[in-house]
């Protein structure tokens, strides 16, 4: 019988081993529908879901940026109002820290970004493709004054201009 316990424990060793092998495999499958893969859109970036966002507002909830801007085509003054938020991913390591920092150093924050909101012509404010180009700047400003990447997004909520 003794002859016989180390071809018995080598046989259960290789047993548990593909048995462990098995479990591994399939809680990586799973895991894989649990947690898909990053997903992109067709110019490749990446996409992440509503689900995953946090929306925060600039400033208090009345709080608006109010620009007085000259109109390069016709030399008149233009007033653009608009309310400043920001989106974060609560999925990324630094999200509370950048909640915190919003809250905190708002302030500051709101005034680095009316010098580049006042710093851009009226057109950036009337074409649609110049707000976005606009919204992109923010968001690496953002990121560069908070420190993380946790901002994923800027939206304006009403948009006002009047010539």
């Amino acid at each position: 019988m003794s002859k016989f316990l180390p071809i018995i424990n080598v046989a259960l060793t290789g047993i548990v081993l593909v048995i462990m092998i098995i479990v591994l495999v399939q809680v990586g499958s799973i895991r894989s529908i649990l947690i898909p893969e990053t997903q992109k859109d067709e110019s490749g970036e990446v996409v992440i879901p509503l689900s995953q966002l946090e929306e925060v507002n600039l400033g208090e909830e009345d709080d608006q940026f109010i620009l007085k801007l000259t109109n390069e085509e016709t030399g008149k003054t233009a007033n653009v109002v608009l309310k400043v938020g920001v989106a974060i991913d609560t999925k990324h390591k630094g999200a509370e820290e950048s909640r915190q920092i919003l809250a905190s150093q708002g302030g500051i924050i709101r005034d680095r970004i009316y010098s580049i909101l006042s710093s851009k012509d009226l057109s950036f404010y009337k074409d649609l493709s110049k707000q976005e180009e606009l919204k992109k700047e923010l968001v690496l400003k953002f990121q560069e004054l908070i420190g993380n990447e946790a901002i994923v997004d800027v939206y304006f909520n009403n948009l006002i201009v009047s010539e």
